[in-house]
């Protein structure tokens, strides 16, 4: 089971970490590991923030990044956005903040918001960039 996010987060990833290992009233936030699931030491802890709505968990030093990787990776399977495909060629964002690029698949020009879900659209097509070793995985 996942450890329960942690809602009252603090603006610095040092300061969650003092908040969640302080003498604070609200003692019960989870100390377990995001990846591992095991409990974390605060002398161990580094902070790891989810893919879609950047809530901050705790982790051991050397969990977080296969920690935010492996999230990461899942969330792009799930979303199928066109930005993190094996066909998908990049081109350059506008002001908007939409990535335009080709499908190369199919030929044809296309425009994303990066994170956006597009499973219905994709769900056939799709391949994870990164699942073939093509781009990075942050």
């Amino acid at each position: 089971m996942s450890p329960r996010p942690v809602t009252q987060t603090a603006d610095t990833p040092q300061n969650f970490l003092n908040w969640l290992y302080g003498q604070h009233p609200q003692w019960s936030e989870s100390k377990s590991c995001r990846h591992c699931g095991r409990l974390v030491d605060s002398r161990d802890a580094a902070v790891v923030t989810s893919y879609w709505w950047k809530v901050r968990f705790v982790a051991h030093r050397e969990c977080a990044s296969i920690a935010e990787r492996e999230e990461a990776e899942g969330c792009r399977e799930i979303d199928k956005n066109c930005s993190d495909c094996l066909y998908f060629q990049n081109g350059k964002f506008d002001a908007q903040g939409v990535r335009h690029g080709e499908c190369v698949k199919f030929a044809m020009p296309k425009s994303v918001w990066p994170r956006e879900p597009m499973a219905h659209e994709n769900a056939d097509c799709f391949e994870l960039r990164t699942k073939h070793g093509v781009g990075s995985s942050k």
